[in-house]
């Protein structure tokens, strides 16, 4: 399948917050997000949905998640710009880590 934006899953650390008195303290949580990839490297930013009607607002939901806190993305499908040559790609900025977690 080819989209306009590959479709991504992305794992990432939360903050935590724990409101009102309690013995436990609240930790960072791991979150799985999956969307649209509609930018990297920084921030990464998925989308729900996106609109594809003329005149009216163009995405739908979206997340920004700074790449400092990006454990992994996984690529889940493919976009018309990963079809290019690898050259062409890395000359357009595209991460060449298709189907790869990140360090």
């Amino acid at each position: 399948m080819y989209t306009e934006y590959p479709i991504a899953m992305v794992e990432w650390v939360d903050s935590g917050a724990g409101h009102g008195w309690t013995s436990e303290l609240t930790g960072v949580c791991l979150i799985t997000s999956v969307g649209f990839l509609i930018n990297e490297p920084d921030p990464i930013i998925l989308c729900e949905a996106i609109n594809h009607t003329k005149g009216m607002s163009k995405y739908g939901c979206n997340t920004a998640i700074p790449r400092s806190q990006v454990k992994s993305i996984t690529y889940l499908s493919e976009s018309v710009e990963q079809n290019k040559a690898p050259e062409e790609r890395v000359r357009m900025g595209i991460g060449a880590n298709d189907g790869a977690s990140l360090p």
